[in-house]
């Protein structure tokens, strides 16, 4: 953490990482939670839980860290957090510019899914071009989608360097 509380991302000097996304917690300011995706180190990403301190130094402290190990680069790691209506957690991770520039020859995976396996494990390798749905403590989302048999955080897949998010409203749910 640096000095004032909160998280030191890892950012490189010609890279497309260090601080992702962030997204306030929908009952802010009373509850005191925003959510963090930063870089933690080369080609590693994390999305965590801190705690907001409304004092005369603002602050945040006690980082929960919901997941990490999620494959960034200093290309096209994307990086879109919001909470949609429904109260989960949205991410968007980047290919990590494969196949392009200096990636060239790095595996394209935005179409890659994770195995039963590596989702148990933590292993998130496949989690590249991809949209997450989390909920706020980190778990998958009872009603995430299953592909090639395997329930993860994966929203939808096979996405190049998706940067925008935005949530609308749906008359028939109400959220």
């Amino acid at each position: 953490s640096r000095a004032g509380g909160g998280p030191t991302p890892h950012a490189t000097s010609i890279g497309q990482d260090g601080m992702m996304g962030m997204a306030l917690h929908p009952g802010f300011p009373a509850t005191d939670s925003i959510f963090i995706a930063y870089t933690y180190a080369p080609g590693s990403l994390r999305i965590s839980r801190f705690k907001y301190n409304n004092t005369a130094t603002p602050s945040l402290t006690g980082e929960t860290i919901l997941l990490s190990g999620i494959p960034a680069n200093n290309d096209h790691s994307s990086g879109r957090l919001i909470i949609g209506g429904d109260g989960m957690l949205y991410y968007t991770c980047g290919d990590r510019g494969a196949n392009q520039f200096g990636n060239r020859c790095s595996e394209i995976l935005s179409q890659d899914l994770p195995t039963a396996g590596q989702v148990a494990s933590s292993n998130f390798t496949n989690y590249s071009g991809k949209v997450l749905r989390i909920c706020r403590d980190g778990s998958i989302p009872s009603d995430n989608p299953v592909m090639a048999g395997v329930r993860s955080h994966i929203f939808t897949m096979g996405h190049r360097n998706a940067q925008g998010l935005v949530w609308q409203k749906n008359p028939t749910t109400g959220y």
